[in-house]
């Protein structure tokens, strides 16, 4: 028996359980099944159903290009990525914290330079017309700013634990311990390449990682037209951006 679904929500656990139960599975990128290109495509889960048993079909059979399939981390390394994304993910309410405070006290005219001040500040600050800012927005401040400080003491607390983590005895540790002494690579970029890429990954070239990340060109060669249409972009967004911060700190 062979089964397979498109990779979402559900992630690797339904794979897992299949495979316990001795049923060959496959999870497919969604991104890399042929859609129609018409106008109005009728979509319901049968005609899914059925589009995805021809290409399961197709697959089995040998015809390994009709989509991409994911490939699954063992669970010890799916569980050491979530310090990194969880770090990432802290980062950005961080960084919308920071300018929601900044942006509400722009709507009254005025401009704070260290966010990290406000409470000693707020009795102080004027607005435009030289009025006291309202008791309303006040307490919203307020609360904003608690919400930032609970954020940046959670960062801390990543930090500390991939510090940890970096000390154990796991393939993970060791190739990002080994990556740390390439050029430009931080205890961060080699961490998080180390949990993404090559921590438990096989590439047998170049092609491969760029591709895992988008980092490969996309050409449009037909007829008498020849462009490149630039990277795929495909993978991670973060990632890639690490991976391209990374080639202008080699070149720096």
């Amino acid at each position: 028996m062979v089964s397979c679904y498109e990779a979402g929500m559900e992630g690797f656990w339904l794979h897992r359980a299949l495979e316990e139960r001795g049923i060959e599975n496959v999870v497919v990128d969604s991104a890399s099944i042929e859609v129609k290109r018409g106008r109005r495509t009728a979509k319901t889960d049968r005609l899914d159903l059925g589009a995805l048993t021809r290409k399961l079909v197709r697959y089995s059979s040998g015809e390994r290009k009709v989509w991409s399939v994911v490939r699954v981390p063992p669970p010890e390394a799916e569980d050491l990525r979530q310090n990194d994304r969880e770090l990432l993910r802290l980062g950005d309410e961080k960084t919308a914290a920071t300018n929601g405070i900044r942006g509400l006290l722009k709507t009254q005219g005025i401009r704070l330079s260290r966010v990290r001040e406000l409470p000693k500040q707020l009795s102080k600050l004027r607005k435009w017309d030289g009025g006291e800012i309202g008791s309303e927005l006040g307490a919203r401040l307020l609360r904003m700013w608690e919400r930032l400080q609970v954020i940046e003491k959670q960062m801390q607390e990543v930090k500390k634990r991939r510090e940890e983590l970096r000390e154990q005895d796991t393939p993970v540790a060791e190739k990002a311990r080994q990556l740390q002494e390439v050029c430009s690579l931080g205890e961060t970029m080699s961490w998080r390449l180390a949990t993404e890429i090559f921590g438990w990954r096989t590439f047998q070239n170049r092609r491969q990682v760029g591709a895992l990340v988008g980092l490969v060109g996309v050409p449009h060669d037909s007829g008498e037209s020849h462009r490149e249409q630039g990277i795929s972009k495909t993978g991670r967004t973060r990632l890639r951006a690490s991976l391209i911060e990374l080639a202008w700190l080699w070149l720096r």
